[in-house]
């Protein structure tokens, strides 16, 4: 029999915030959402009814370790803290209440998520590995006016083999990547601050909106180029925002724009179009609209937009 896996089950996208998506059922005292996903690999839907508590997890994806043993917990208490800080006051905001509280709220939410996002944790390995990989070629430079005490220099393999390990040592006590997380995360909201937030609202007559595994969409629209995938930085993107619920989204702006509610299903599939071209395996949705989204991917070409998503 295989052991059990006792490894904590970290969210890199808040099980609450997908609960704005979810179907909620009340069972013995206890609310419980369900989505739906749906796969951008493959185009198809994967799970019609998912836990959002088992949705958008990995094991020990949040998890960093002190050298001493001990678990570094500065960026998942940062994320837990999320859910009640910004996530709870943000759902009883409509297009008419939204102010400076909600805004922060908004650009916290966005700038916490961006830096957690698994867009951001691939970027963040592989500039790990490109720093480990030229280290040698920097670390022989250095040293090839000096003699070791065995009247030879190290040999390329013994300087990778020094580098591999003091990086690993450095990975595995979380300095590197949580001091590289929290950096992310204050310049994302130093950014977002100076900008303007739009809300619209999605009456229940259209479709809702959706949630990807990179909640947090921006673009180069008229370049067709997302996210961190395509090498793209905020402020190169033409658009920038997100659903905050099925029935909200969020946009942000250099220019103030009016909060609007949506008249028009053909503005919402453009919005979640963008949504499903910057996800990077993932989306979630609220079961009723999994066959929604299924015929949007299929049509997704027809909602390739070069302007910006603002009223």
């Amino acid at each position: 029999m295989m052991a059990k896996d006792t490894r904590p089950r970290d969210h890199y996208v808040s099980a609450g915030w997908q609960k704005n998506f979810a179907d909620l059922v009340v069972a013995k005292d206890e609310t419980k959402g369900f989505v739906s996903q749906f796969s951008v690999v493959t185009g198809e839907i994967v799970e019609r009814r998912r836990n959002v508590n088992r949705s958008m997890w990995e094991r020990d994806y949040g998890t960093f370790w002190n050298e001493d043993g001990t678990r570094n917990r500065t960026v998942d208490d940062l994320f837990s803290n999320t859910e009640h800080d910004v996530i709870v006051p943000l759902r009883g905001m409509s297009h008419q209440s939204v102010g400076a509280n909600e805004k922060q709220h908004i650009i916290e939410l966005f700038a916490v998520h961006h830096a957690r996002s698994t867009s951001m944790r691939v970027r963040l390995r592989q500039m790990l590995d490109d720093v480990v990989a030229a280290a040698p070629d920097r670390l022989e430079a250095k040293l090839s006016g000096l003699r070791l005490h065995s009247g030879r220099l190290p040999t390329r393999g013994e300087l990778e083999a020094g580098v591999h390990d003091y990086h690993a040592r450095d990975i595995a006590s979380a300095t590197t990547e949580v001091a590289s997380l929290l950096r992310i995360r204050a310049d994302a909201v130093q950014f977002l601050s100076r900008l303007h937030v739009q809300v619209f609202d999605v009456p229940e007559a259209l479709p809702g909106l959706i949630l990807g595994d990179v909640p947090v969409v921006y673009g180069k629209l008229s370049e067709q180029r997302f996210g961190i995938r395509d090498g793209l930085k905020f402020d190169q993107a033409d658009f920038l925002g997100g659903a905050l619920s099925r029935r909200q989204a969020a946009v942000f702006s250099f220019a103030p724009e009016t909060h609007f509610p949506v008249t028009n299903a053909d503005f919402v599939k453009t919005f979640n179009a963008q949504t499903l071209f910057a996800a990077k395996d993932l989306v979630v949705c609220h079961p009723d609209d999994a066959d929604g989204v299924k015929e949007l991917w299929d049509n997704r070409e027809s909602y390739r937009t070069s302007a910006p998503l603002i009223h």
